[in-house]
């Protein structure tokens, strides 16, 4: 039985290439256990926290996951929809110093967020 009240979904390019789970396999295994038990953790809950899922300051429709890595700080950014009670991982990303690495990262996540908006059935899928 399923009792998630959210569904997630990774942005994919028009060539089916997923940027999010390859950063995802790039990370050290425990980190990757954390952003499952995060996202895990999301699925099934009625509100979320600011302190674990907030606006991006000057992106307002881009929404940043904080998840404290082993050493870093994991970065996800998503947006909200492509439908009700969707949320889509455009990409990931760490923060160092206040700063995203990739440093381009906000406004790539704007760009697909746009893409998401016009088209989730060709940019996005189930996140798995």
């Amino acid at each position: 039985m399923n009792n998630n009240i959210w569904k997630f979904k990774v942005f994919v390019s028009i060539n089916n290439v997923c940027d999010f789970e390859k950063w995802f396999d790039s990370q050290i295994p425990e980190d990757r256990a954390k952003i499952k038990i995060f996202i895990d953790r999301l699925l099934i809950a009625e509100s979320w926290s600011p302190k674990h899922v907030r606006p991006l300051s000057g992106y307002s429709k881009i929404n940043e996951l904080v998840i404290k890595g082993k050493k870093i700080q994991l970065r996800p950014l998503g947006c909200f929809g492509p439908t009700r009670k969707d949320f889509t991982l455009l990409l990931g990303a760490i923060e160092k110093n206040d700063h995203f690495i990739p440093k381009d990262a906000p406004k790539k996540a704007e760009t697909r967020y746009k893409l998401v908006l016009s088209d989730g059935e060709r940019y996005t899928r189930d996140y798995e």
